[in-house]
């Protein structure tokens, strides 16, 4: 299902946009928590997820993918090992569909599952400015965040979830702050901006980065596709044995038999934020999964089947008129 803007884009969207490139710009996205525990808990979730798990370890974190029989994307978490219990952060998930799946597997093991997205805000900060911002917020531990691992901390009577992810080259910090802290924190982050460029930037800002960018939502996390068509294989070990699905991914890796890539699209003209099919010649080539318009333009993701990715033109059908589609590099 595509997922459009939430309101009507502001006038500064292009400084929003700057401040997300070159600042320390901030964005709350609605994202989902599931609470994990017991003693079964890392060896049920290696077992039925893409990546290997078997040596994560309390303050340590990993991206994995949980996949259906047939190889199509239930959702993309971040698994944080926390003390004694994990976190499963995901795509917004108001059906709990994610939960329900990983209950369905759940039979004899010692496994608690809960979801708390209720309990807690994510806030995500990104630009060239968050490094040097961050460490001044959170002190010199901040440094020592890499890829693979988090930090537990209290700032300023604020307890915190840090952790990162690097997305098609791109840092993304993550606080995980109790919701019932959120706003004051808030005001804290604004307060001790310093000499920064730091701000809080709209939800429809950070889509745009994301689409300019070909970083993925929960308009390409679907059972529309699989990890290969979004480009999500980085997340899937191909070394680790079984999982939930691998039969069809190791099958599509092996044989090339992968169709359709993800691509950045151009349309020189606004026009509705929905979802498109994208044909050639009137044979169907692909989808449009997330879109936004700016400037005048339509920038957008869409699946096409690579086989008409060399063989222009690709359009669309808009109000009974064939509007003809640019492909994008994505930055």
């Amino acid at each position: 299902m595509f997922i459009g803007t939430n309101n009507n884009l502001t006038k500064n969207i292009n400084e929003e946009y700057k401040l997300l490139c070159y600042g320390a710009a901030a964005v709350s996205l609605e994202e989902n928590i599931i609470k994990v525990e017991g003693k079964d808990t890392l060896d049920f979730i290696h077992r039925i997820s893409t990546n290997n798990l078997k040596d994560l370890i309390p303050g340590k974190k990993i991206n994995t993918l949980f996949l259906n029989d047939k190889g199509r994307i239930i959702d993309r978490t971040v698994i944080l090992y926390l003390t004694d219990f994990f976190w499963l952060i995901g795509q917004p998930d108001p059906d709990k569909k994610l939960l329900s799946w990983i209950n369905k597997y759940i039979i004899t093991e010692d496994i608690k599952t809960n979801d708390v997205t209720s309990d807690y805000k994510i806030i995500t900060v990104t630009g060239e400015q968050s490094t040097s911002y961050l460490s001044l917020i959170f002190g010199q531990e901040f440094l020592s965040i890499d890829d693979n691992n988090l930090i537990i901390t209290q700032t300023s009577g604020f307890d915190t979830v840090l952790f990162r992810n690097v997305e098609k080259g791109n840092t993304l910090y993550k606080i995980v702050i109790k919701s019932n802290q959120y706003k004051q924190f808030c005001e804290y982050l604004h307060a001790n901006k310093s000499a920064f460029d730091f701000g809080f930037v709209s939800e429809d800002a950070f889509k745009y980065y994301c689409i300019l960018h070909g970083i993925v939502g929960r308009n390409e996390v679907t059972m529309d596709f699989n990890p290969h068509e979004v480009g999500l294989t980085g997340e899937i070990s191909f070394t680790k044995g079984c999982y939930i699905g691998q039969e069809v991914i190791a099958r599509l890796d092996t044989y090339d038999k992968v169709q359709k890539k993800l691509v950045g699209i151009k349309i020189g003209t606004e026009i509705a934020e929905k979802s498109y099919e994208v044909y050639n010649a009137g044979e169907l080539a692909g989808i449009v999964t997330s879109g936004i318009n700016v400037g005048g333009k339509f920038y957008g993701l869409a699946v096409i089947k690579k086989k008409y990715l060399n063989d222009t033109p690709l359009y669309i059908n808009h109000e009974g008129e064939e509007i003809e589609i640019e492909l994008r590099n994505i930055d």
